[in-house]
């Protein structure tokens, strides 16, 4: 394999000096097996719970958001914690710790470690390895060191800074002091206790992995180079400790590896280098909401649209000195809104109204310095009302849709129908609100949404809305129906029904819902149905009365035609302002 490799020039003979220790240690290249090593459960559920317990303790109180806040690290660019271990090896020369690159440079070794194990980093790069961790994997570090229990936070954080090159930074170390300090002072007792529980087993399944880092150095440069390499969880040095949970944490986080490389002669376990998470905006057509936005803008429209109408309305009202008939103007949502902004946008904004009316609501609200946090705002019960009448839009539809079959009886069930529906869903929304929940998967699981491109992976879901309470309000407003059609038609004499219906012809100029929710009693003359200027706007007739003529444009129909009127014959006066619809 190695001829091959030499042959297709991917390697070159004779080979460096850091592969031929690869293969004397490990075995020959191209028969070496290289397997990604999942990071332990037990790991991973201390990071969870740490920071869980950190979240719980900066909302407790406003001190503690404002010291977590206070924490900086600012105040350094790069840690290089060496262990005491390679103290011997202080003077050292050292040519990187990547084991698929042949080494280059020749640093001293008290600087630092040089750049681990990466698939990111080229292998020219002589950089020193990156340690810069942030708040969070600081303070969960000093969780799983024991910082909380400790009797002696200076002492802790003085053994654990030893470590570091060069020392006597004091800026720096008050930095950790300050991050000990917070773990003593706010994280509660039981809750210490708990934590150091996790760690416990978190630090056995992790030593177990023999994470390591890795080194090729020598003591001068003519002499043969040495492999090195340290677990990062080393319980012989106690005050390492600190660090090395720094790595094991990165680890969990995902910025970081452990990759397992096993050849015919041995095997060994490295932690790879700091990978930075890139961070992307969501495209606004991959979000969810994106059809929200699309269905406010409709709603903005049916909104804009029937105010526009009930504007015109008035104008019309003012315009023929209020000789209208005023039960017909109730009707504006019913009748307006079915031919003016039709069936279809009426029950996009039911429908809207219905789900956010089986949503609950959680808002992002700032509580202190470092501190957002979600909260379910108090609706006070009149909002909750008024936001219930929105479910009557559904119920205008209903009853439109059934005119062909109720007929006559419309008028006597369709406002208790609307009325039903509104009491009911305002007293199951208040009596029983819809609330979040937020439900975690015990692991991560990732699938190749497209290969080489993206990855989804499923954490958990926050739920704040359900699909039982829509169907429950769905079925209030076709059972509420049903309910007072039946009634009506047990309870009410048909002969009661229009009893002006038989004064005049019925006009094909009138939609359905004018057909039987206006009010026709005192506007037929022999035999002739008279429709005031507003009740005619609502019924889709724009009309215009100019000289001896009413001009009419139909929107139903988009047609336009006049009406002569003749001043010879008498009107009552309340009529003569009115459209004569003239077949």
């Amino acid at each position: 394999m190695v001829s091959l490799m030499v042959q297709n020039v991917t390697l070159a003979s004779p080979l460096a000096e850091a592969f031929q220790l690869v293969e004397f240690l490990v075995g020959p290249l191209g028969s070496i097996d290289m397997k990604a090593i999942p990071c332990p459960a037990s790991v991973k559920q201390l990071v969870a719970s740490g920071l869980d317990v950190l979240r719980t303790s900066l909302v407790s109180t406003p001190e503690a958001s404002t010291a977590y806040s206070n924490l900086s690290a600012n105040s350094f660019d790069n840690l290089t914690p060496i262990p005491k271990a390679f103290a011997s090896q202080a003077g050292w020369y050292e040519y990187g710790g990547n084991i698929l690159c042949d080494g280059f440079g020749g640093y001293n070794f008290s600087k630092g470690w040089m750049m681990l194990t990466s698939r990111v980093y080229p292998c020219d790069q002589a950089v020193t390895a990156l340690l810069r961790p942030t708040k969070d994997v600081v303070l969960l570090a000093g969780i799983a060191t024991g910082f909380p229990q400790a009797i002696d936070a200076t002492t802790s954080v003085a053994d654990a800074c030893r470590y570091l090159f060069p020392q006597g930074d004091d800026v720096r170390d008050a930095y950790f002091l300050d991050a000990a300090m917070f773990l003593q002072t706010y994280i509660r007792p039981h809750d210490k206790v708990f934590l150091a529980s996790l760690a416990a087993v978190a630090f056995d399944d992790a030593s177990a992995a023999q994470a390591s880092m890795m080194q090729y150095i020598n003591r001068v440069p003519t002499l043969p180079l040495l492999r090195v390499h340290y677990h990062v969880l080393n319980a012989t040095e106690p005050g390492f400790l600190f660090w090395g949970w720094m790595f094991i944490l990165e680890w969990a986080l995902g910025n970081r590896e452990v990759v397992s490389f096993q050849g015919d002669a041995g095997s060994i376990h490295l932690v790879t280098e700091f990978a930075q998470t890139t961070a992307a905006d969501v495209q606004p057509r991959d979000l969810p909401t994106v059809l929200a936005v699309y269905m406010r803008v409709m709603l903005l429209y049916v909104t804009s649209a029937m105010l526009a109408i009930a504007v015109l309305v008035v104008v019309y009202v003012f315009s023929c000195r209020g000789f209208v008939e005023g039960s017909n103007l109730s009707t504006l949502n019913r009748v307006a809104g079915i031919v003016w902004v039709g069936r279809p946008l009426l029950l996009l904004r039911s429908l809207t109204a219905l789900c956010l009316l089986s949503t609950a609501t959680l808002e992002l609200t700032f509580r202190s310095p470092g501190v957002s946090l979600f909260q379910v705002p108090q609706v006070p019960w009149y909002k909750t009302v008024l936001s219930a009448g929105e479910a009557t839009w559904l119920v205008y539809i209903v009853n439109d849709i059934c005119l062909v079959w109720t007929k006559q009886y419309t008028k006597m069930y369709a406002s208790c129908s609307s009325l039903l529906v509104w009491v009911l869903v305002a007293i199951l929304t208040v009596v029983w609100p819809v609330e979040h929940c937020a439900m975690m998967t015990a692991s991560t699981s990732c699938e190749i949404d497209h290969m080489d491109f993206q990855l989804v992976c499923h954490s958990g879901a926050i739920v704040i809305g359900t699909a039982t309470r829509l169907h429950l309000l769905l079925g209030l407003v076709c059972s509420s129906n049903v309910v007072c059609y039946v009634a009506s038609r047990w309870y009410v004499d048909p002969g009661r029904l229009h009893p002006a219906k038989l004064t005049y012809h019925p006009s094909l100029l009138l939609s359905a819902g004018s057909q039987y929710f206006y009010d026709a009693k005192l506007w037929a003359h022999k035999g002739l149905y008279h429709l005031d200027p507003a009740s005619a706007l609502m019924n889709g007739l724009v009309t215009l009365r100019w000289r001896h003529s009413v001009y009419v444009v139909d929107v139903k129909i988009w047609r336009s035609f006049a009406i002569p009127l003749d001043d010879s014959i008498y009107l009552p006066k309340h009529l003569t302002m009115a459209v004569p619809l003239v077949e």
